[in-house]
């Protein structure tokens, strides 16, 4: 139930059935319990997920009502399926599941009978139905320019309108799909402009600085007007080695990444794994910020990779970024490199402050008074500031919307608003040079070296940052400030004080620094200033490239090889990896070989006769 506004109220009878065979027509009937009547406990079944190759559910221990593992059986579509039992969790969850030996068809319907009783007896039986939805990506490959070397081709569509001439909105990501997909067909009508750039970072937003503007001939276009429009990007992937990879992406509207032939394991954040390809991960719906990371496990190979996001109204923006391992929010690692970035691995040597490390003190949040600027924040914790706090590294804030960020002092179970933080500690330079010094804020951010002058801003992630004196400054309510700014410092310590004002939903205050690199480095990229790390080392993570070369992947250690000895009265042939089955031929004629199989043991002793014999291996 949903209230919208103004008053509400509701009301429901239920009539219940605990009948253990609901087929003998006789159902028992319970209208309302009766003061002091004993109504018997019996488990429950939960977490029922049925997807296209695999049916899971839960049973649940409720009081005295333990569940009898022997008695639970599944049906699909009226017919027994061979279950999987787990190992029932300390909450008395016993799991089970059961993996169709042929995939179910998009779009089928099926009906499910799940059957379970406990050890005193009593039964218990659910029945419903399920469909097998249609993947969002079409089967075939997304309509869109030939991938290229080194770079994404990119495709712009914009101006679509239907048939009386009117501009069609963007609403969801199957629109967006289904106008990619008319392009180049009479059907289409609007306007569309293929280019190439080596990564996606589109407008503002996201994590990512340094945002590419939209080509001239997109913009210059009579049809454009910045709203209700598409980016499709194609690439052809490199990945190195085997390993789980997490994609992450920050679109406004929504956006899916796919990536074909490799299978996403997870998904955090707005978006999720597409239940009928785990090809895809997706943030379907119109949203200021699709914020979504999915994490895929690849083997080393190339793999056509597709990126689609659209534009409804309102601000605009995508990035697509990537790392090896696998994380669930953008603050658990530093290591996230755009997709296609080219620059090379560089070697950095770290800032970091003595061994009291950073003491941090906040207002009381969620006041009556809103913080929108710094002027705000400086009566704030003029007013309630205090409650010291110290941290070995400084990624501070507000974990209940930024997981992964240390609780900052005045931290509270809830999602906490309109707050100041100040952060004070000895920073400690190794020696003479020039370095960068940057922060991430959700709102604004600042940071300050004690006496001494930034030279410059290389990263302004929302434009707003300036340099005033002795600080950096971004005075702005952001999702990520993301500024970072070069200073020439010698070799000793110093006061460094940092800050952030939280107006609403996000919070973090987190501060970097090192020597400054040859390429571009964002402020996101370099640890967060730390206790003992002066002088470190730290080498930066160069991103997943893309390439013109054919797809296909390496398996490694897993492609199947044979060995062949000649033994007394035979041949004995073993292979590798394990399983599978020796079949043999008398002819090989192509697509019509008959094979006969020849047994599963390995190895395998074959005799030599007169006649000719063909052998493999099938796995």
């Amino acid at each position: 139930h949903e209230e919208g506004g103004g008053g509400d109220n509701f009301s429901a009878t239920y009539k219940l059935d605990t009948d253990p065979d609901p087929a003998d027509g006789t159902p028992t009937i319970m209208t309302g319990p009766v003061i002091g009547q004993n109504i018997p406990q019996i488990m429950g079944i939960n977490g029922v997920t049925a997807r296209f190759d695999r049916f899971a559910f839960n049973v649940a221990d409720v009081g005295p009502s333990i569940l009898n593992p022997s008695t639970v059986k599944l049906f699909i579509d009226g017919q027994p399926a061979a279950l999987t039992a787990g190992v029932k969790n300390t909450n008395g969850l016993s799991p089970f599941s059961y993996v169709y030996p042929t995939p179910l068809a998009q779009g089928s319907a099926h009906s499910y009978s799940i059957q379970a009783a406990d050890s005193t007896g009593q039964a218990l039986t659910i029945n419903s139905l399920y469909n097998i939805p249609f993947q969002i990506f079409p089967k075939t490959n997304l309509n869109g320019p030939n991938p290229v070397d080194k770079a994404w081709a990119v495709r712009f569509i914009w101006g679509i309108m239907d048939t009386n001439g009117a501009i069609v909105a963007n609403a969801d990501l199957n629109s967006a799909l289904r106008a990619a997909a008319s392009v180049g067909t009479p059907a289409f009508l609007g306007q569309s402009y293929d280019t190439t750039n080596q990564v996606i970072n589109w407008a503002g937003g996201g994590i990512f600085g340094n945002n590419i503007p939209y080509p001239d001939a997109v913009t210059g276009d009579a049809a454009w007007t910045g709203d209700n429009f598409i980016g499709v990007h194609i690439g052809h992937l490199v990945v190195p080695e085997e390993a789980d990879y997490t994609f992450g992406f920050h679109s406004d509207d929504g956006a899916a990444v796919r990536i074909i032939g490799g299978q996403a394991i997870s998904a955090s954040g707005s978006g999720f794994v597409d239940p009928v390809d785990p090809q895809t991960v997706l943030e379907p719906a119109p949203t200021g910020d699709s914020n979504t990371r999915g994490v895929y496990h690849l083997k080393k190979g190339v793999y056509r990779i597709e990126f689609i996001w659209y534009e409804n109204g309102g601000g605009d923006n995508a990035e697509l970024y990537a790392t090896k391992g696998a994380f669930v929010n953008d603050a658990d690692t530093s290591n996230w490199r755009l997709v296609g970035d080219p620059t090379p691995s560089e070697t950095l040597t770290l800032l970091g402050v003595d061994t009291n490390g950073w003491t941090v003190i906040s207002s009381d949040p969620n006041g009556a008074t809103q913080l929108n600027s710094f002027a705000d924040a400086d009566a704030a914790l003029a007013a309630t500031g205090g409650g010291a706090k110290q941290y070995d590294v400084l990624n501070v804030g507000d974990p209940d919307t930024n997981a992964g960020v240390l609780a900052f002092p005045k931290n509270t179970s809830a999602d906490d608003n309109d707050y100041a933080l100040k952060a004070t500690a000895t920073l400690v330079v190794p020696a003479d040079g020039k370095y960068l010094i940057g922060f991430d804020t959700d709102d604004g951010g600042r940071v300050q070296v004690v006496g001494q002058t930034f030279e410059g801003i290389v990263e302004n992630l929302t434009g707003m940052s300036v340099l005033a004196g002795d600080s950096v400054v971004c005075d702005f309510e952001t999702g990520d400030s993301g500024t970072t700014a070069t200073i020439t410092l010698k070799k000793g310590n110093y006061q460094i004080v940092a800050g952030e004002f939280e107006r609403g939903g996000g919070s973090f205050l987190r501060v970097s620094g090192a020597s400054v690199p040859v390429n571009n480095v964002n402020a996101n990229q370099i640890p967060a200033l730390a206790k003992g790390a002066a002088g470190t080392s730290f080498s930066t993570i160069q991103g997943l490239q893309l390439t013109s070369a054919a797809t296909g992947v390496d398996n490694g250690g897993d492609k199947p090889a044979l060995t062949i000895k000649a033994v007394t009265g035979g041949l004995s042939i073993s292979w590798t990896p394990a399983g599978g089955k020796l079949q043999s031929t008398t002819a090989l004629t192509g697509a019509t070989t008959t094979w006969t199989d020849a047994g599963t043991a390995n190895p395998s002793t074959v005799t030599i006769s007169g006649a000719a014999k063909f052998y493999r291996v099938a796995q």
